[in-house]
């Protein structure tokens, strides 16, 4: 079989699974943060604000003392804007990250649907091919395997039924013991 000439582009190969597993790394990203921001008012609320100095040079002063600003300020009103960014950021990469490691996982169950309803429509001939940090491979190579089991059982069925249809009595009885024997491989009941 030959492998593929082209890159995949399509990332988004299953909605539902894939969305909803952005969907619940972002809910526990937020949980984090939230969690995160819980710890921060119940040590305001026990030990009060805290209060911080700022000491700043004045840009661009004249004096060789150099102005400086002080700027009284609470630990909450300076990390509320670095929470609030290191949220945005953190969804961000969860969704990137989001997409690229449910793709792992979609890509090959989509694959593998697929080969399952060309197996229903009789078509053996095709292989599941994963690439090589996609998950699921053990269970490419069950299909597989039961593929080429069906195509070698179905390629026996026909030569024996080729070799019937010749018409040499000689081996008629052994070729329908045969085709027997195949067909009780197969449970339909």
């Amino acid at each position: 079989m030959s492998q593929r000439s082209y890159k995949r582009r399509k990332y988004i190969v299953d909605h539902e699974f894939q969305y909803g597993m952005i969907r619940k790394m972002a809910i526990l990203a937020v949980l984090i943060v939230v969690v995160s921001l819980s710890s921060l008012a119940l040590i305001y609320h026990l030990y009060g604000d805290v209060q911080v100095e700022i000491i700043q040079p004045v840009p661009f002063a004249l004096s060789e003392s150099g102005g400086t600003i002080e700027e009284q300020s609470t630990i909450l009103e300076l990390l509320w804007p670095v929470l609030s960014i290191s949220l945005l950021a953190t969804l961000v990469v969860i969704f990137v990250f989001g997409v690229v490691i449910s793709h792992r996982m979609a890509g090959p169950v989509y694959s593998m649907r697929r080969a399952l309803a060309e197996m229903a429509r009789g078509d053996l001939s095709r292989q599941v091919h994963l690439r090589k940090k996609d998950a699921f491979k053990p269970l490419a190579k069950d299909i597989n395997g039961l593929k080429e089991r069906w195509r070698m059982s179905i390629q026996e069925l026909k030569r024996l039924c080729r070799e019937l249809e010749s018409g040499d009595n000689s081996k008629q009885k052994e070729h329908l013991s045969r085709l027997s024997e195949i067909l009780s491989t197969f449970k339909t009941e």
